[in-house]
């Protein structure tokens, strides 16, 4: 799974388990539905998320790039930072499910 996919999964499952249906892919706006649900992201989470959404069209979709070869536009550095961030985000969202558990 590319870290742009598998960190917006990690926050759909937090907007699912907070009891709201999101309706996009875009992890900041994930980011910003849990906001509205009283559970604002820290805004260094929230940079990451912005940043890392970046990577979501032209990854998935490779004709996005204009005809660009993404083999020239992303280097091995990109797809570090790009993990990184999916880790942050991962771990943000493990951390509130783990505070849920332990609330109820």
């Amino acid at each position: 799974m590319q870290p742009d996919r598998f960190a917006q999964a990690a926050v759909w499952l937090e907007n699912a388990r907070a009891g709201d249906v999101a309706r996009t892919h875009v992890a900041d706006e994930l980011l910003a539905e849990l906001s509205d649900l009283g559970k604002p992201a820290p805004s260094d989470v929230a940079e990451v998320a912005r940043a890392l959404d970046r990577f979501y069209m032209t990854t998935r979709y490779p004709d996005a790039l204009a005809g660009a070869n993404p083999l020239h536009v992303y280097r091995a550095a990109d797809a570090h930072l790009a993990k990184q961030w999916a880790t942050q985000i991962l771990t943000y969202v493990e951390r509130q499910i783990e505070d849920a558990k332990q609330s109820q």
